[in-house]
């Protein structure tokens, strides 16, 4: 069985951006999860998944959304879905951190973790 207090689960910095990996791919068939709070003023990069769908569930805080040339301001109690090979973005907007959980689904079988994010984990056994 997994079942884990947040605290006790893997946290890194990315991007400026606080990572707790949640559900981890290695012990799962197809998915992984993590809880993520992106900094007041701060934004992810626009980037796209070819092996990856998306969900995120926004927890606090407030943010545009941006899936290719579509733009949403979600907050609080939003679900956003991001399908395979979408570009991409979230940035803070208001006063607070955005705070939100990811879910992805691997559909053709799980990938390895991006490099960077590996070499963070990898730094920190």
């Amino acid at each position: 069985m997994y079942a884990k207090r947040l605290s006790e689960t893997r946290a890194y910095e990315f991007f400026g951006n606080h990572y707790n990996l949640i559900l981890p791919r290695e012990i799962t068939e197809l998915m992984e999860g993590e809880l993520i709070r992106i900094k007041k003023g701060f934004k992810t990069p626009p980037h796209s998944h070819d092996k990856e769908e998306q969900v995120y569930v926004i927890l606090e805080g407030k943010a545009r959304m941006k899936i290719e040339n579509e733009e949403k301001i979600v907050e609080k109690d939003y679900v956003v879905y991001i399908p395979r090979n979408k570009t991409h973005e979230i940035e803070t907007i208001g006063n607070d951190d955005l705070v939100y959980m990811y879910f992805a689904v691997f559909p053709d079988g799980k990938i390895l973790r991006d490099k960077e994010v590996q070499e963070i984990l990898d730094r920190q056994k």
